[in-house]
């Protein structure tokens, strides 16, 4: 039997920015790691083989909101960093 699904989630992506140098006016970042809202959304597919194994097929896409970096010297810097991932992959799943 074949079950399709879709899913979908909400949380916190902390946001790692410890490879930035200085900024262009010279200025550096104050912070490292910044918690930022996420999002995901989730598609698939479920083969049931028997009564206790299923084999599962899924694609998901996950996105953070653009953090804004508070700068040393009192500045903030907008990063265009967070970039949507998309994944796509196959389990066999054990109930």
């Amino acid at each position: 039997m074949w079950t399709p699904y879709i899913g979908g989630g909400v949380g916190l992506a902390l946001v790692s920015a410890g490879n930035i140098g200085a900024q262009a006016n010279g200025s550096a970042v104050n912070e490292k790691n910044v918690p930022q809202f996420a999002w995901q959304g989730i598609a698939g597919i479920a083969a049931q083989l028997d009564h206790n194994w299923a084999v599962t097929a899924d694609y998901r896409y996950i996105a953070a909101v653009d953090p804004s970096l508070k700068l040393v010297s009192g500045g903030v810097s907008d990063t265009n960093g967070c970039q949507p991932q998309h994944h796509a992959g196959i389990a066999l799943q054990l109930w």
